[in-house]
């Protein structure tokens, strides 16, 4: 059969050969612990949680008749991807540290299920985009109706709609923005009204999910984008002066903003979560190497230094920015509009995700633990082309 026909049984086989990215792009998307499909609450049942990593330990099993041809074909990138987390995973279970295994669990289960799997088109990808897109906004509105007209409250709701973090098809509002970005990069292959609807719907939703490390991510991206094109246009000078001028207009904000924190509740209570953030940020010890004893913190690049040591978060955050840099090339590379705003939307989730490990613990948050290294990875083994 000619695989690079269009006739339904090539259709098929392209469809059965990628079925494990396919399953894992479902598990990720859909299979949301807190609540989804089911009413469940902050602490949802011990066998709902349990599910999803014996569905991940199913997806990995299934890509065992391949991983010994797979394991031939390694580079020094495969080999210190599987050593990090391995031994991410093998002090986790050392120290009894869940966010230590689940942080292991997920990179583990996606490099193989990608190894094993054929290329996804970008056409398809793009469809399941459009549709993950489509649920996403009659999920918000679904939380938004209910507590507003029926006051029905969710998982992280609370007696206020402003104050109330809306998590949309991930539920989590901490890892909804991901997807919310990786939308607003996916609508820039439309024109018009269609890419107002898709860019504004995306940014009203990662605005619902009050997760101001996403708010920060976004200005830092926005800023960038607007110094670069003052160079681009002006020269260095003026975009100095328009960087100084931000600068200083950040630090003016800021100082307005901690003065009047305590007159708005809505703000005190965000600026005790900043504060204690900012309380995590340094580490407590300076480790070269694991440590004997688990010092938990909010801050992933924190835990890795307290509890794995110096070297071990240099080659985690080294294997990071490689994966980083292979999404940007794929960007840069691909001729298509489609394909660039396909690409632009996992970059920008992937930045993200990156710079929300320095002050959070997306590591170990699932679903955008799994997805950021799912896309990522699927991008680096040419699982995903067009």
């Amino acid at each position: 059969m000619d695989k690079s026909d269009s006739s339904p049984s090539a259709l098929f086989y392209r469809l059965n050969g990628a079925w494990l990215l396919w399953a894992s792009l479902l598990l990720g998307f859909f299979y949301q612990t807190h609540r989804y499909p089911l009413e469940f609450g902050i602490d949802p049942p011990f066998y709902w949680r349990l599910g999803k990593y014996l569905i991940g330990a199913m997806l990995a099993l299934f890509t065992l008749p391949k991983l010994i041809d797979s394991i031939k074909k390694f580079t020094i990138f495969e080999w210190a991807y599987l050593a990090i987390f391995l031994i991410l995973g093998l002090q986790g279970i050392y120290l009894k540290d869940q966010f230590m295994i689940q942080g292991s669990f997920w990179p583990i289960v996606a490099l193989l299920v990608v190894m094993s799997s054929k290329k996804i088109p970008l056409p398809y990808i793009n469809l399941f985009f459009w549709v993950c897109w489509i649920l996403n906004a009659l999920f918000l509105l679904i939380e938004f109706v209910g507590l507003t007209i029926f006051n029905k409250p969710f998982v992280w709701s609370t007696d206020s709609v402003w104050t109330s973090r809306f998590g949309g098809i991930l539920v989590e509002p901490l890892g909804a923005p991901y997807i919310c970005l990786l939308f607003m990069g996916f609508s820039f292959q439309f024109r018009g009204f269609k890419r107002c609807l898709v860019f504004g719907i995306s940014f009203l939703a990662l605005l619902m999910t009050h997760t101001w490390t996403a708010f920060l991510y976004l200005i830092l991206i926005s800023v960038g984008m607007l110094i670069w094109h003052v160079y681009k246009y002006f020269g260095k000078l003026y975009a100095l002066l328009l960087g100084g001028l931000l600068l200083a207009f950040s630090f003016a904000s800021l100082t307005v903003l901690v003065s009047i924190k305590n007159q708005i509740p809505f703000l005190a209570n965000k600026w005790t979560s900043v504060e204690l953030h900012i309380h995590y940020w340094l580490p407590i010890e300076w480790n070269l190497f694991p440590s004997s004893n688990v010092k938990f913190s909010e801050t992933w690049w924190v835990m890795g230094v307290q509890n794995l040591g110096l070297f071990w978060t240099f080659i985690y955050y080294w294997l990071m920015y490689v994966l980083l840099f292979d999404i940007y090339h794929a960007w840069r590379e691909s001729n298509s509009k489609k394909g660039k705003s396909i690409y632009l939307g996992i970059f920008l989730a992937a930045g993200y995700f990156i710079f929300g490990s320095l002050n959070q613990l997306y590591p170990a948050i699932y679903p955008v633990d799994f997805l950021f290294i799912l896309f990522a990875l699927m991008i680096r083994y040419k699982r995903m082309g067009e």
